[in-house]
């Protein structure tokens, strides 16, 4: 549904609609309804709206037919406007207004149909062939603005069509795009917006937009000594020097992050467009940014940067009457050295990386069969299974040193009448920390018998002086004593806390929150509590 840009015209289309009845004199217009879909029925965000049984009119009845219904009103006048047949059909597969008296729209089921046409005859300007995608009007110009549904193969994910010639005039792969005769706006892939001339893309300006919160952390890496910190959102990605409070690197978003010995930050690239996923290397103390190797690819296979070390696995070659098997490989982000490989049979255990990645956690359901398959060739893992009585909703976790891949121990979580979803598992020294919704617990690897449990979420520990940060509410932390789950510090912040880490010697701790604030405190002695 639209409205025409001076705001006189409203009109909404449909596929497979039922229709009664359409009301002509409200401001409110509402007056369609769609029952259960078809298989074949396809969302449209320019459908009419749902508005059954409501005082704006009768509720409707009557049964989908596989043609296109439309609407419209002038609303300076409260009348229904008679469309032409064919604008319907343009109508209903989506559209914008150019003007008040022009739209673009999409034919639902042949793309070679759409069309410029008029208002509200529907006699055809200008012939267009339109993939499915959303329309929008230009800021000024014979344009109209198309982002298609699915990345095209060209990447892009807006693009700026010519409604005299019908063919793409700009394109690219950020969402914000407009044009005003002449100029156009873009986003860069700094997060800038460019003003740019239409004729040679010149860039005449660019602006950098207001700062918001921080949100959802992808990645993440710090140095030891909190001087450099790399971030990463979804869609974007920096580097500050913390020290002088200077963004050296704004780059696109990255999904792991390493602060290697060379003063490096080793970060994970998602590929884009033609440029395949791969390992770039930020040295923010020489403000250079390098390409880095390529993460291999393929079907079944997936990798994900924890820290220093890339993870990858892939299925393996599948023998006649044998089961299906897939590897784990450890691998250096910095030289992509495969430092160990493991194979399982079916299926690959969840896993987690601690932060500093020392180790590495491997969770199996003990319902699973790629776990009941294991056991028939271990006899003191069946043992241990036979012993657990609720198999549904209990683990087994195994840790591993994640340089070596040699296990540093066991645990079986035996959740009984209480199990629980774990949403991330770390080990350290002889604690393993699972974290479930807003609940932290702790085990000892050497008995297996659960040392507490806690309130909270985004834990982080320190090994050497043995500390449990917890994030007991959003803006406060609260640090306990690893060894006696005694409570040492409770701290609250002004903004949502996003990220909580120890420093090595576990006498800091570095706080960032969403107002992009960064906090180090003093935790080395017990009792400080209150406001920061």
């Amino acid at each position: 549904m639209n409205f025409s840009p001076d705001g006189r015209y409203f009109a909404a289309g449909a596929r497979n609609a039922k229709r009664k009845e359409f009301l002509e004199n409200t401001a409110t217009v509402s007056s369609a309804t769609k029952g259960g879909f078809p298989s074949d029925y396809e969302y449209n965000a320019n459908e009419i709206a749902v508005k059954s049984g409501t005082t704006y009119g009768n509720p409707m009845s009557g049964t989908f037919t596989k043609t296109s219904d439309a609407i419209a009103f002038d609303l300076s006048s409260r009348k229904q406007v008679s469309l032409g047949s064919s604008l319907k059909h343009l109508l209903a597969g989506g559209f914008t207004f150019i003007n008040s008296s022009r739209i673009v729209g999409r034919h639902p089921t042949d793309s070679g149909q759409s069309a410029l046409a008029a208002f509200p005859s529907g006699e055809v300007v200008k012939p267009l062939s339109l993939e499915k995608g959303k329309l929008n009007a230009p800021g000024r110009g014979e344009y109209v603005l198309f982002h298609p549904r699915e990345r095209s193969a060209s990447g892009f994910v807006s693009a700026v069509l010519n409604l005299k010639d019908g063919n793409i005039f700009k394109a690219s792969k950020k969402l914000a795009i407009d044009i005003y005769d002449d100029v156009f706006v873009a986003e860069q892939a700094s997060g800038e917006l460019g003003l740019y001339g239409a004729e040679k893309n010149d860039l005449r300006a660019k602006a950098s937009l207001p700062g918001n919160s921080l949100g959802d952390i992808y990645a993440v890496a710090l140095s030891p000594d909190f001087k450099w910190l790399a971030v990463s959102g979804k869609s974007r990605g920096a580097v500050w020097d913390l020290s002088a409070g200077e963004r050296i690197f704004h780059v696109r978003g990255f999904r792991g992050a390493h602060y290697a010995e060379d003063g490096a930050f080793y970060v994970d690239f998602p590929p884009q467009g033609t440029t395949a996923r791969m390992i770039g290397i930020l040295q923010p103390q020489r403000r250079e940014a390098v390409s880095g190797a390529e993460i291999e690819s393929g079907e079944g296979t997936r990798a994900r940067q924890h820290g220093q070390y890339l993870f990858v696995s892939s299925p393996g070659v599948k023998e006649s009457g044998l089961e299906p098997q897939v590897s784990l490989a450890a691998k250096d982000v910095r030289t992509m050295k495969t430092l160990w490989s493991k194979t399982f049979t079916k299926n690959l255990p969840t896993s987690w990386a601690d932060a500093r990645g020392e180790m590495m956690v491997l969770l199996w359901p003990l319902s699973s069969e790629a776990l009941k398959e294991r056991a028939k060739k271990d006899l003191a893992l069946s043992k241990r299974l036979s012993a657990v009585k609720e198999k549904d909703g209990s683990y087994l976790l195994e840790m591993l040193d994640a340089q070596t891949g040699q296990q540093r121990g066991t645990l079986v979580l035996e959740m009984g009448m209480n199990p629980f979803f774990v949403w991330e598992a770390f080990a350290t020294g002889d604690r393993a920390v699972i974290v479930d919704w807003n609940r932290v617990l702790v085990y000892s690897l050497a008995t297996g018998a659960q040392q507490g449990e806690v309130s909270g979420n985004g834990a982080t520990v320190s090994k050497t002086n043995g500390l449990l940060c917890v994030r007991s509410a959003s803006s406060q932390l609260t640090i306990y004593d690893l060894a006696t789950m005694q409570k040492r510090n409770q701290l609250s912040f002004p903004n949502t806390v996003s990220l909580a880490r120890f420093s090595d010697d576990g006498t800091r701790l570095f706080v960032l929150t969403t107002n992009h604030t960064v906090y180090v405190l003093d935790v080395s002695k017990p009792g400080a509590t209150g406001k920061v």
